[in-house]
């Protein structure tokens, strides 16, 4: 799942987190200076990692972001994302796997036969009415 790609990048990237109540993880927040405000040293900045969702907010400089499984990311995501060194690469990445996932679009590979692959277009084609 795409969720779990995310999480592993964040992981990977924003340092050590401390357990905080209810399944948040706390620590000094990476994006203060971004928004106008002093280096945040009382660990305001939370993040939750839930099964289908990732949820972040700054209790120092009001940043939050968040993202659903399915859904596109957010400017503010990929704006944390890209403040914790995540390469612009991946994000574009992640953003082409949400989109094939949205739409249900599938790869064809090589050892696809010819057949396959136009009863799948005839498939979708039938979908559309003619007017």
């Amino acid at each position: 799942m795409i969720i779990d790609i995310i999480k592993d990048a964040i992981l990977q990237n924003i340092g050590l987190l401390k357990q905080a109540p209810k399944g948040w993880h706390k620590r000094n927040c990476p994006l203060c200076h971004t928004q106008g405000h002093g280096k945040d040293t009382r660990n305001r900045f939370g993040i939750q990692f839930n099964p289908q969702s990732i949820a972040m907010n700054c209790f120092n400089c009001g940043f939050s972001a968040g993202y659903t499984e399915g859904k596109d990311l957010s400017k503010a995501m990929k704006f944390f994302l890209k403040q914790i060194h995540v390469s612009e690469d991946f994000i574009k990445q992640i953003e082409f796997e949400i989109f094939k996932q949205k739409n249900q679009i599938h790869e064809f590979r090589d050892g696809d036969s010819e057949i396959n692959i136009e009863s799948r277009l005839k498939s979708l084609f039938q979908k559309w009415k003619t007017i």
